[in-house]
């Protein structure tokens, strides 16, 4: 098995079993079978921002911005680790041409029925 590092900034728990409900997108219930702490290492992506046109909705003018992404905070060198990153992380490191195979984000958010997030269903793992 792969090592496996997370690099955001709070616990990420993989459940199984879970329930989606259509209703609200959501998916609830299950058993948690692993969770990853965080590793103090945070992947964070970086970008310069600036405005564009405003968007015009109903005669309101919405103010509006292009985002560009410039660089990623570097991952730990660990041989053979992957990396658990959010997802604009990997679309940033995407972007910049990055090598992102070692990449994993979580997928199908677990939420409490309260509506607090606890975990994802999977890792999506980049190619």
């Amino acid at each position: 098995m792969n090592k496996i590092i997370n690099c955001c900034p709070h616990p990420v728990t993989v459940f199984v079993g879970s329930v989606y409900n259509p209703g609200n997108g959501r998916y609830t219930g299950g058993t948690p079978l692993v969770s990853f702490t965080e590793s103090g290492c945070v992947a964070s992506a970086i970008s310069t921002v600036t405005a564009t046109e405003p968007i015009v909705v109903a005669g309101e003018e919405l103010p509006s911005c292009n985002r560009k992404f410039t660089s990623v905070t570097p991952l730990p060198n660990v041989e053979g680790a992957m990396f658990i990153v959010s997802s604009l992380y990997a679309q940033a490191a995407e972007y910049l041409g990055m090598d992102t195979s070692r990449l994993l984000t979580p997928y199908g958010d677990v939420y409490t029925e309260s509506g607090h997030k606890i975990g994802c269903t999977s890792l999506i793992q980049y190619h």
